[in-house]
């Protein structure tokens, strides 16, 4: 059983209809959407979700008043219980390659050992977000001072991940939960591979956190704090991150003199290592 999985926001509606769309335009359509509504009005809602030309959709509402990142521990959670073996996220303001889905479940099928999938992400202008994604990610370090696994280019083997897992993850505050959620997978043993053929388009817009790399002063200040506290919450399960949260404390951001960017992950200006 396969779900495709989004977390919906009223701010982000003006772009639902062009998810939806590229939801509808896959060429493999045996999956359901689920949505996990935090809040935008049911009937409104509803309008969009008529539209749905696949197997079926799942509305879950946000009843408990959840944060960002509860909400989607409540994507996991719903997918896992309901007895979806493969859920592929996707952000609600994005749009996907027609054969993302195809792709990913073809890759599940042949790759079960595996714990997550990803795959590229391009711009609206059709450029590369993100350069050089490596074949397959199966240490921790990969991602330790960026970032290239999101919410949109990601799919997860829910076989390969418990509830205990899942529910452990309320630890979590940080408003990158994408970069928190794939360093608790890998420190727990698992391991990614790239589909490719089966890209995400990123949308950048003011209500989108990480955006893309840039380099500004504004922007550095902003990894620091993110880079601070992803250590804080990851010291307890390796050394690894005890070292960089003492390195991060350590660094004198004021001194920082932003170099052009040597990569575009996310959160890849500063590196102490």
């Amino acid at each position: 059983m396969i779900a495709f999985g989004t977390v919906i926001y009223r701010s982000a509606m003006q772009y639902f209809p062009e998810f939806i769309y590229s939801i509808n335009n896959q060429n493999f359509k045996d999956f359901i959407l689920l949505v996990i509504n935090d809040d935008v009005p049911e009937n409104e809602l509803q309008y969009h979700l008529n539209n749905i030309k696949i197997k079926d959709y799942l509305v879950v509402n946000n009843t408990d008043n959840y944060n960002p990142a509860e909400l989607r521990i409540k994507l996991l959670e719903e997918a896992k219980c309901r007895g979806y073996t493969l859920l592929i996220i996707g952000d609600c303001d994005d749009k996907f390659y027609f054969k993302r889905v195809a792709n990913i479940v073809n890759f599940y099928n042949n790759n079960k050992d595996i714990t997550f999938y990803y795959n590229d992400l391009f711009l609206f202008n059709n450029k590369k977000a993100m350069d050089g994604l490596p074949d397959i990610t199966y240490s921790v370090n990969y991602i330790a001072e960026f970032n290239y696994l999101g919410l949109s280019n990601t799919a997860i083997n829910l076989s390969k991940i418990s509830n205990s897992f899942i529910e452990s993850l309320r630890e979590c505050d940080t408003f990158v939960f994408d970069w928190y959620l794939y360093s608790r997978i890998l420190l727990d043993g698992g391991t990614g591979i790239f589909v490719p053929d089966a890209f995400s388009l990123y949308r950048v817009h003011e209500n989108n956190y990480a955006g893309i790399n840039n380099n500004t002063k504004k922007d550095i200040l902003k990894e620091y704090n993110i880079k601070i506290n992803h250590y804080t919450l990851l010291a307890k399960y390796n050394d690894l991150f005890e070292v960089l949260l003492r390195k991060y404390k350590k660094f004198d951001i004021e001194m920082f003199v932003p170099q052009r960017k040597s990569n575009s992950f996310w959160w890849s200006n500063i590196k102490l290592l």
